[in-house]
């Protein structure tokens, strides 16, 4: 910042003295003598904590704007009541939904996500990146994660919207799936 000297040139005198910045004006009462001398004022600092409360609050702003889902999860609507099957080297260190929102944290390489409809199938979900989370739109009952040739599943336990698979559809090989409805016909 910028200092100020001043230095009295005449004794016993009292004058003013104005400081003009370009945020603020001063008005200061200088007097060469103090009454107390153990009163004297060696230096003055002004400290503006409405300065660090706007740059708080300007820094939770640009979070909230660079992070809008993340920031505004209603926690009451947060479900983390998922499980998995399939190669664990794929499994996200964290998944939950808030309802209208997945959000999926891993650790290493992001592989493909899909979601598996009513019938199965898979669609390839889109998501954006906020912070350490790839947030999806939309919540689905399941989810396969693919890299590769890995694969593991994701089930969402608290949306059963449609009977969970056959365990032998959980096994090496997910496409074991469609191979079985292409012969049956469905």
């Amino acid at each position: 910042g910028n200092i100020l000297f001043v230095k009295p040139i005449a004794k016993n005198v009292a004058t003013n003295m104005n400081i003009v910045t370009t945020k603020r004006i001063y008005f200061i009462e200088l007097h060469d003598f103090a009454p107390d001398a153990g009163k004297k004022v060696f230096g003055v600092r002004f400290v503006y904590p409405e300065n660090d409360l706007n740059a708080a609050l300007r820094k939770e702003a640009e979070y909230r704007a660079s992070h809008p889902n993340v920031s505004n999860i209603d926690k009451a609507n947060v479900n983390i009541d998922y499980s998995f099957s399939g190669d664990p080297s794929l499994k996200p260190i964290m998944i939950f939904d808030d309802g209208k929102k997945t959000f999926f944290k891993f650790s290493g390489r992001t592989p493909a996500i899909f979601a598996v409809n009513s019938d199965f199938s898979e669609t390839l979900r889109n998501f954006r990146k906020e912070g350490e989370y790839l947030v999806i739109d939309g919540v689905a009952t399941q989810y396969t994660l693919r890299d590769g040739n890995q694969w593991t599943c994701i089930f969402n336990l608290r949306k059963p919207d449609f009977g969970a698979p056959e365990p032998d559809i959980l096994g090496p090989a997910p496409d074991r799936v469609a191979s079985k409805r292409r012969r049956s016909g469905n």
